[in-house]
């Protein structure tokens, strides 16, 4: 290929083929009839560096129910970079969309947990260099193997009358698919088929859950140690009276069957049977009506738990009962606060600061020996002149402080607190505080001149000086403080803001 540059003709080659990244060496030497001519001096060329080709296809090395090991090897060239990272990308068989297995890593296997027991998976890689991203391998298809047989379920608590037989046993394992209620007639265990639906609306609601709750290991049949597992229950109705029962739960999946030790009950004789009166029931149906599950009514109905037998219950009886009941965790919060005993009087109100027009109280929230904290969502605050008759003011307070501001100089002001908590709302009143506000009268010529001087409201400013001077300030003890503290000191007392700075001007006057 010819080339010209100014008057000259130059020849020029192009090499195809290279390599990125590496370094070549190239000789001329001119070529006649009479042979070869004396080679040019070598040049050295390197080329340019560019992105790693894909790495291999993923490929299995070990599986489990809920984990995949996948290794890859390491592009065959780096392109004259060297590889940084890799990138591994899954998604179940079927679907289009992928998503990280491992985020980055440098490894060229992962351990790739949290997957479902067998379930295929489709996985590809790609590498990166300083120059970027390779583009991805060819895709592998992995399948986890199917799932342990569960373990044996856990009976919980349960609840017998003389005709029903509430059955309660622990969920913990996220791989049950299903569970199988039996009875045992004779020598043999029949199957009851009235449970299906009632447990199998039950395990649909926990499976979401549970699946929130997987360690960091991986582990699908472990839940959070901080948290509960949540309880199954089924209720077999139309029993005989002063009977004995026996009863077992199959756990399934994939895997396999295993079956929970028979449980033995006796239900109670007629004479220990009774119903729930139409009193009893319309309280106890006033009650469940913050539930969002109508059967929470027809459960502790059928449990013959009236609205004040779940009164005189503690919160450890109540919580066994709703679990045992199986009662859905969000309407046993709701039944728990309903059942809640009014919030305890607080303390006694203290004053922690009065001036000529207000008093500043605390208190203590409300407490017995023995019973555990309420929850106080806010205080109610009432004051009234002493002798005021019934009418009362009243304010909200977030916090056990609060300030009652307008008040009269020279005035005793009664003052009580009440704690609310929700739903049950107000509690009873706390002992009565007696408050005298101070006059508003300042002996001290100086701070009556000082505040004069540095407001426009006459009245305002004795206020001040008269709060200055009940609180013993002077003139001259003010002087020397910083601005800091003295804005600190004026702000405490509810002074207005735009008269602290005129105040603090004026004393910088006063004292020059």
């Amino acid at each position: 290929v010819s080339a010209t540059e100014g008057e000259k003709s130059r020849l020029c080659k192009v090499v195809e083929d290279l390599e990125p990244g590496q370094s070549y060496s190239f000789q001329l030497r001119g070529l006649n009839q009479h042979g070869k001519g004396q080679p040019s001096e070598v040049v050295e060329v390197t080329t340019l560096c560019d992105v790693p080709p894909p790495p291999s296809q993923p490929v299995l090395v070990q599986e489990s129910p809920f984990s995949l090991l996948v290794s890859w090897s390491a592009p065959e060239r780096d392109n004259g970079s060297e590889v940084l990272e890799y990138c591994l990308q899954m998604r179940s068989s079927g679907l289009s969309e992928w998503r990280s297995a491992s985020g980055r890593t440098k490894e060229t296997q992962v351990l790739v947990q949290g997957c479902d027991p067998a379930t295929i998976y489709d996985f590809r890689v790609r590498a990166r260099n300083a120059e970027g991203w390779s583009e991805w391998s060819d895709e592998s298809m992995m399948e986890t193997l199917p799932p342990p047989a569960p373990d044996p379920p856990q009976w919980r608590i349960w609840h017998v009358t003389h005709n029903s037989a509430t059955l309660c046993w622990m969920h913990a394992q996220l791989s049950v698919s299903s569970y199988e209620v039996q009875r045992l007639r004779g020598e043999q265990w029949v199957t009851l088929m009235e449970a299906e639906n009632v447990v199998a609306e039950q395990l649909q609601r926990f499976q979401s859950e549970l699946k929130e709750s997987r360690l960091d290991d991986g582990s699908k049949d472990a839940t959070n140690s901080d948290r509960r597992p949540p309880v199954i229950a089924f209720t077999k109705q139309c029993l005989q009276s002063n009977s004995e029962y026996v009863f077992r739960v199959a756990a399934k999946n994939d895997g396999g069957v295993s079956f929970s030790s028979p449980l033995r009950v006796y239900t109670e004789e007629v004479g220990w049977g009774r119903s729930l009166t139409d009193a009893e029931l319309s309280k106890l149906r006033e009650l469940c009506t913050v539930c969002e599950d109508p059967q929470c009514f027809e459960k502790l109905a059928g449990a013959l738990f009236d609205s004040d037998s779940l009164w005189a219950l503690s919160r450890s009886e109540l919580s066994d009962l709703l679990e045992r009941l199986a009662i859905r965790p969000r309407d046993r919060q709701r039944l728990k606060r309903a059942l809640a005993p009014l919030p305890l009087p607080p303390s006694k109100p203290v004053r922690t600061q009065v001036t000529c027009n207000s008093i500043g109280c605390t208190w203590e929230p409300g407490a017995a020996e023995g019973q555990e904290p309420q929850s106080v969502v806010a205080y109610v605050v009432q004051w009234q002149a002493r002798g005021g008759g019934e009418r009362w003011e009243q304010m909200q307070c977030g916090a056990c402080h609060g300030t009652i501001t307008d008040l009269q100089e020279s005035t005793e002001y009664v003052v009580r607190v009440a704690a609310c908590s929700e739903p049950r709302g107000q509690g009873p009143w706390s002992a009565e505080g007696v408050f005298r506000t101070p006059p508003a009268v300042c002996d001290d010529a100086q701070l009556t001149g000082w505040t004069r001087a540095a407001l426009r409201d006459r009245d305002y400013a004795d206020r001040i000086a008269a709060q200055l001077y009940y609180d013993e300030w002077t003139l001259e003890a003010l002087k020397p403080l910083s601005e800091a503290r003295l804005f600190d000191t004026l702000t405490k007392m509810k002074v207005k803001e735009g008269a602290v700075y005129a105040l603090m001007h004026q004393l910088k006057t006063v004292a020059a």
